[in-house]
């Protein structure tokens, strides 16, 4: 895709994109930062949610799975991962630290920093990314549904926090 093209997809003229963006890369880099600021008010949104209490589970997950298929997040993650651009995604960092304190809170887990909620945080944040890529066309190779990936994923991580929230209640 050149910046010609680009401009004409717009309507634009390629003069007008490049007194705008100055070049292909200050289009990037103008594209990633709406990109990632969109990313973090999604996951905002979501933490806050989860910290009211108001969304199930099975909501959580499948808001974080449409964050990073919403727009391309998920592309734009990978691009940014294979181009060494991954210090744009540092503002979402916080977002998702803020996520999974208020999962391990209202899972009555003492989750301290790393601990599991973390990590199934991690997990999720993961396959949400791989499912953005590659998730429709997994799916039909492995001849499973629409969705099966977010499915498998709620399922696990709700069998792994059951566990969790009773062990974490247990201790003294």
């Amino acid at each position: 895709m050149t910046l010609k093209a680009v401009a004409g997809a717009l309507g634009m003229s390629h003069g007008n994109l490049l007194h705008h963006f100055g070049s292909a890369a200050g289009l990037q880099t103008a594209l990633m930062e709406v990109m990632v600021r969109d990313l973090q008010a999604s996951l905002t949104a979501t933490a806050e949610r989860v910290r009211d209490g108001a969304l199930p589970l099975s909501d959580l997950l499948d808001q974080v799975f449409d964050a990073f298929n919403a727009g391309g997040a998920g592309r734009l993650a990978a691009w940014m991962s294979l181009t060494g651009a991954l210090g744009e995604l540092d503002a979402v960092g916080e977002v998702v630290r803020q996520l999974t304190s208020a999962l391990a809170a209202r899972a009555g887990i003492d989750d301290n920093a790393g601990g599991p909620v973390a990590s199934l945080v991690l997990l999720a944040t993961l396959a949400a990314v791989g499912d953005a890529l590659v998730g429709p066309r997994l799916e039909a190779m492995l001849r499973q549904p629409p969705g099966a990936a977010r499915e498998t994923v709620t399922q696990a991580i709700a069998a792994l926090l059951v566990p969790m929230a009773g062990a974490s209640a247990k201790r003294p």
